[in-house]
């Protein structure tokens, strides 16, 4: 596989016919809800080291745009890549755990943004790749983009006033919070400069 298929990275290792090894960054489990209740947990301790802002940078709301998690599900199965020569029951859980966790992981950036009062309102929308998508005066658009594969993941922040733009920020960095604070810094960097 070409690309790390989450901000928050989640891997699997297989256990020949044993079944799916999940690991929650250094922490291994064998039951897909148990991992998937640690992930959530270990997401909802980082949410709440995310400091708001005394006062919003911008009286406009901000719809943010991801994907649902069906639309995780039904990329991760058309990915032949992802569980090729795996039973089918090690194939549908390993399936359901990455939809589950990038769907967590994007909503993360979704309630980081929110927890961080950049906006006077930020509201989630799920929504299936396509179409067009046009701030209004009142409202900006952050949406993530995937292609087919999942290859390819870029988030951009559209307005009225400076149309869309890519937000680039600090994937390297060590810790989830470190890679959000850069994130947010991105947001905060173009609601100021507009």
């Amino acid at each position: 596989m070409k690309k790390i298929y989450l901000i928050l990275a989640s891997i699997f290792l297989f256990n020949g016919c044993g079944g799916v090894t999940y690991y929650v960054g250094k922490e291994s489990f064998s039951n897909k809800e148990l991992a998937i209740k640690r992930y959530k947990s270990n997401n909802a301790k980082e949410l709440e080291k995310i400091e708001p802002l005394d006062t919003v940078l911008t009286e406009k709301t901000l719809l943010v745009f991801i994907p649902s998690e069906k639309y995780f599900f039904d990329a991760f199965f058309e990915n032949k890549d992802i569980y090729r020569g795996q039973f089918k029951t090690n194939r549908e859980n390993m399936i359901d755990y990455l939809a589950v966790t990038n769907l967590d992981a994007y909503e993360f950036m979704y309630k980081a943004v929110k927890n961080r009062n950049i906006y006077k309102e930020t509201k989630l929308v799920h929504r299936e790749i396509g179409g067009h998508l046009e701030a209004r005066v009142d409202e900006d658009i952050l949406y993530l983009f995937h292609n087919d594969k999942l290859s390819i993941v870029q988030w951009y922040i559209i307005s009225k006033k400076s149309g869309r733009q890519a937000i680039h920020f600090d994937k390297g960095k060590e810790t989830t919070l470190e890679k959000t604070k850069s994130f947010l810094n991105s947001i905060e960097a173009f609601i100021i400069q507009e």
